[in-house]
């Protein structure tokens, strides 16, 4: 078994824009903290939007670090597990465990053996454990690049992180991403949704909703005017 050259295409893509995304966050002092599936959402078009800032930090400039837990547990970095300084390397963390679940509907941590757990307090001590301590284990005919940047990313020492630096840029698993095109949004999306509503989606959408979207916007005004650092 391999992964579909289709599906390897799709993250690709879709990790290339999360990429941007989180250097254009990182440039601007903006550490997410919550980053995961549920807080990555497509557009119309298909693009990558990062959403939900709730627990984000802010001001997060140059060696600015921070102390305090926050996050989705299956997300949070090793460092902030052992409630040490982090700084926004907890992002390339949370997106290393994203990718794997993208390219193996699996969590790199949270093993079966953990799941099936019924005590809930040892449930938490074993997946920490895990987090802090153990590699992720990849099936045998996974993509050698994909499996490079996973590893990279989900390196326990956040100096060593990909991500860190420009450095994530050149990783060969990014081989051929035009970056220019995918941070002006230019770069073509491998499955573009249906612009088409079909009869379903007209019978569940009422007109009065479609009033609460005006002008809306995914980005944040304030935000925009924080020049990158």
């Amino acid at each position: 078994m391999a992964l579909n050259h289709f599906l390897l295409l799709f993250i690709r893509l879709c990790a290339a824009e999360i990429v941007c995304g989180l250097k254009f966050l990182h440039e601007r002092g903006i550490v997410h903290r919550d980053l995961k599936p549920e807080n990555i959402l497509l557009d119309s078009e298909g693009h990558v939007r990062i959403t939900d800032f709730g627990l984000a930090l802010l001001n997060m400039f140059g060696n600015q670090t921070a102390t305090e837990y926050g996050g989705t547990p299956l997300y949070i970095a090793p460092e902030m597990q052992e409630e040490k300084p982090y700084n926004a390397s907890v992002d390339w963390w949370a997106l290393g465990v994203i990718l794997y679940q993208m390219a193996f509907s699996a969590h790199p941590f949270n093993t079966q053996e953990i799941k099936e757990l019924l005590n809930k307090k040892e449930k938490k001590l074993q997946f920490v454990s895990s987090v802090l301590h153990n590699d992720p284990e990849f099936p045998d005919w996974v993509n050698c690049n994909i499996k490079d940047l996973i590893r990279q990313l989900l390196c326990k020492d956040p100096s060593q992180r990909l991500g860190r630096d420009d450095s994530i840029y050149q990783h060969p698993f990014f081989s051929g991403i035009d970056w220019p095109a995918v941070q002006s949004g230019e770069a073509e999306p491998p499955f573009p949704p249906s612009p088409v509503l079909s009869m379903e989606d007209l019978e569940t959408i009422c007109p009065e909703d479609q009033d609460l979207f005006q002008g809306f916007s995914f980005l944040n005004a304030d935000w925009k005017k924080i020049q990158p650092h």
